[in-house]
This record gives structure tokens, sequence and C-alpha cells, in this order.
């Protein structure tokens, strides 16, 4: 593999450039791994995590070829199939974290952007502690960030670690001193993405090695971007076999006690499962790996060996990790109808799988209290009727699960499946429109600023959907994503005509807008 700095000779400094269509900056490598024979080990996995919402680096597939004796480049130059990829380093488009400078020495601008890795060092480096983990610096470099100007900001980052540590270890995962639950100092949504991606690439570096992290201002800390699975996927001896987890999948004091969390365990299921309708669904692991490989066909079929092999074992290898992860937690609950529109007094009957207690209901709400406690009602084999638009919500439960059975502690629970079936006219894009965006209103005015001292812009924001059709319709189901991210409620429904609203901060909204119809 290769560093690529692209160097403007005429002002002696770098040059961003932005080969075969990816954004604009100067620092590039050039990848390739003896370990990686299928050519698809970090694009695959990056892909993944780029549409399950987490930055990775972006890449693409080119065919390497090496003159150093001058002349044409001709097939005897030829070195294989490279991958063109980001580095990681702090911008706009790569880990947007805030830059740094030695006057950011208060809160809230001393509170990011800071990155940092579990990693071998770089060459002069030698590194921090934090959290009762050694971690090399990323951004700022080291040798900026240990200077006396930077004092202010190394001190205050080692801290924040040191608190969420101090919160994490503490009683009841909470920091004797300040009161603040981990939670409130790290992403734990980000956090068990990034988990996820390494754990299903059984990536031998994963937690000890390869292991970045970076903290937005005014934001938590995370773990991210992920890095460096060549040696995952079944390609080396440690991750051959798609069975079992790697080692202690909990490595390292921060993973095994926030697994003692039976929530955070719960959100790891959850999450899990809800990739598997999507992103990490059979189809789509197959369709990311046959749309990559057919850029690389050609090149690689006829120039390096058996490929096609190799293509074909991370096809087989990828299909079968999903299915064992599948198999390590309670099953999911089966409706035996879909979602949509039914008929007033039609019946739902529940099931799972391999059998367990199933626990529902039918107001939208988790069955599971928090804590792990029962909240819903038990689901006898009875059919459910339905009388009204309706959003069933179920989970399998075991009361009998105990660390010995399977590896995440103390959860009973299954993930959750939903049902939305409505008796009114179901909302689809031939009778909801989109009717008006607030984006990027004016700052708020002295007047709402007296309301609420903390309002920004961003409180403001609002988007209004309308029935445009001539009869009821049920919201039910329908989701505002990508940015807001909102559910209507299974009994939403709009009159003809009618409007609502969905916004940002209802606090906010009101005293500028009125008090109109919110979602």
């Amino acid at each position: 593999s290769y560093t690529i700095e692209a160097w403007d000779d005429h002002i002696n400094d770098d040059d961003n450039i932005s080969p075969l269509g990816l954004p604009s900056e100067s620092d590039w490598i050039l990848y390739s791994s003896s370990f990686d024979k299928s050519k698809m080990n970090n694009t695959f996995i990056y892909e993944l995590a780029n549409q399950s919402g987490q930055y990775a680096v972006r890449t693409r597939h080119v065919a390497y070829f090496l003159n150093t004796g001058g002349g044409d480049v001709s097939m005897s130059d030829y070195k294989g199939v490279f991958v063109l990829m980001e580095k990681i380093k702090r911008g706009d488009d790569r880990v947007d974290v805030e830059e740094l400078d030695p006057t950011d020495n208060t809160e809230p601008d001393i509170s990011g952007g800071y990155m940092f890795k579990i990693d071998r060092a770089d060459p002069g480096d030698g590194g921090f502690s934090a959290g009762n983990t050694g971690m090399k610096w990323v951004y700022p470099k080291e040798a900026i960030i240990e200077t006396p100007a930077y004092d202010p900001q190394e001190q205050w980052i080692k801290n924040y670690i040191n608190e969420y540590y101090a919160a994490l270890t503490g009683p009841n995962f909470t920091n004797p001193s300040t009161g603040l639950h981990y939670s409130e100092y790290i992403d734990v949504a980000e956090s068990i993405d990034f988990h996820i991606l390494n754990e299903f690439g059984k990536n031998p570096d994963e937690f000890r090695l390869s292991t970045y992290m970076y903290k937005p201002r005014e934001g938590k800390f995370s773990f991210g971007p992920i890095w460096d699975f060549d040696r995952g996927l079944g390609f080396e001896n440690r991750s051959a076999n798609p069975v079992g987890w790697w080692q202690d999948f909990r490595w390292g004091q921060w993973w095994s006690r926030m697994f003692n969390d039976s929530e955070f365990s719960q959100a790891w299921i959850d999450r899990w499962f809800e990739l598997r309708q999507d992103v990490f669904s059979d189809a789509n692991l197959q369709s990311v790996i046959d749309t990559q490989a057919d850029i690389i066909d050609y090149t690689a079929q006829n120039r390096d060996g058996n490929w096609s092999t190799h293509r074909n074992n991370l096809k087989n290898w990828v299909a079968s990790r999903a299915t064992w992860m599948d198999s390590q937690f309670r099953p999911l609950t089966q409706f035996s109808k879909g979602d949509g529109q039914v008929v007033q007094g039609s019946t739902v009957t529940l099931s799972a799988v391999g059998g367990g207690a199933i626990y529902y209901t039918t107001d939208g709400s988790d069955p599971r209290a928090v804590g792990g406690g029962i909240h819903g009602q038990l689901y006898t084999g009875a059919p459910i009727t339905i009388n009204s638009n309706t959003k069933i919500t179920a989970r399998v439960y075991d009361a009998s699960a105990t660390p010995a059975q399977y590896c995440f502690s103390q959860v009973q629970w299954g993930a959750p499946t939903e049902l939305v079936v409505v008796t009114d006219t179901p909302a689809d894009a031939g009778n909801l429109a989109i009717t008006e965006i607030n984006y990027n209103p004016h700052d708020p005015t002295p007047g709402e600023l007296a309301v609420n001292a903390a309002f920004t812009s961003e409180d403001f924001e609002f988007i209004e959907v309308m029935n445009t059709s001539d009869s009821t319709i049920a919201l039910g189901g329908v989701k505002v994503v990508d940015g807001t991210e909102f559910e209507f409620d299974a009994d939403t429904t709009l009159l003809a005509g009618q409007p609502a609203v969905v916004v940002a901060e209802q606090a906010a909204f009101t005293p500028r807008s009125g008090a109109g119809p919110t979602g």
C-alpha cells in the first residue's frame, strides 16, 4: 500500500484533488493487502457503514500500473487491483469535527473537535492515557496538542474521557462526581453501529488496533470511522469460521462494562435486527458484493488468478455469518398479516419460530420496560381483534436466559417487531403531500431567547404535510427520515384537506408560528 499526498510545486504546499469523482482532498491511500484476496474486504464493510449512516472512507477500485523505466505504460507494468481510498483525517468531507485552535480554551469551543485512536503509534509519537486506556493522537497531531499553547485542550479532552470512565465504572453507570450517566458522554447509537460492523466482519484487530474515535464540539464522543478489515471476513485463520464471536467480543474495559448494562446490550440486539431489515439483509449483503465485483471482474478475473473463488467465498461467508448471529438471540415475533389497511373486526395472530413467550402492546409502546421488566401483556394464542388504526409491538421473552446460554449477559428479550394496520385509508404518495419545509430559519429573536436562552435557529425548523384527498387518511407508520427523524403514531389521522406540522422543538415553534397542528 502507498500513502499519497497531492502537492502544488508552485506554492510548495499540499493541493486538494478530486480523483475519480471523490470529494476534494490532498491525502489518499492506494491500498492492497495479501490477506484481502477478494479485493473487497474493506470496500464491502465501508459501504455497509455508509449505508448505516456512519461515515467510512470512500473508495474506488483501480487497476494499478507502475512504470519506473520510462516509455509507454503496458500490461507488463500491471501490479494488480488496488483500492484508492480516503485517508482518515479531519475535514468537512471526512471526519467532520471542528478545527481546534489554541484560542479555543473555554467551553463550548474547547469541547471539539478531537480525534484519537487505539492503534500503533505513528513515527515519533508516544500517545497518551485516559479512561484507563492507552491511545494515540490523530487530530490535533501529537506534535501540536502537546505544545504549551494547546495544554488547555489536551487536559480538557483527557478529563472528559476520564469522566466517562468514572461514570462507566461507577455505581449504576453514573459518575459519582458529576452525576452524569456514561451515555451522556458517549454516543451509544453510533458506538453500537461501530461494534456491530467490527463483530460482523469478525475483525481480528477490533477494539485493540485500528480503532478510531472522535469528539465533535458540544457533542458526545464516539467510535469511528471503522478501519482495516483486510484480515476479517474469512480471509485469515482467525476469522475463517463465520461461527462464533471474535474471542471476547466485549474486549477492553470500556466495551465489557457497557455490555454489563442491560440497556446497552438490548440496544445492540435491537439495532442488529433493525439493520437486518435493510442494510444487513441477505439481499443487500449480496448486492453490495455483486456491485463491487462487477467493477473489478474483468481485470481481477484475467490477471489475479483465483479471484472469482475468493469472491464466492466472501459471499458465502457473509451469508453464514449473518445467519449465525441471528441465531444467538431470541427469535423475532411473526404476524399473520402484513402492514396496511384491514377491515374493521379483522384479527391478527402472533408466533415465534422456536417458541418463547411473546409480550405485546397495541398502542405502539415497548412491551419491554426500561431495565428489562415487562410492560406489555402476554400473548395467549387468541387472535387480536383490530377495530381501529393499531400499532402492535411485540417481543419474545425468556425469563430463564442466563449468561451461560449466550454471551449477551442478562438480556432476556428479543428485538421488537411492529405491525401497523389501519381501518382508515392509509397515507401514501397519492393522498399525502409535503406542503412546506422551513429549513435554516433566522436566528432566535430577543423575545424568543427570553423564552429559552438555549434556543438555536435549528429549533425553529418544521415540515408541514397535508391530506390532499377528500377523505380521512391514517398516518400510522409514516416516517420522516434523513435529517429530522419522526414517526406518526398508529392512531394519527388527517381529515380531508387537513395539515399537520412536524416541528423540531414545539416550545420554539409555538411563539414564532402559532399553536397550529403539530405532529
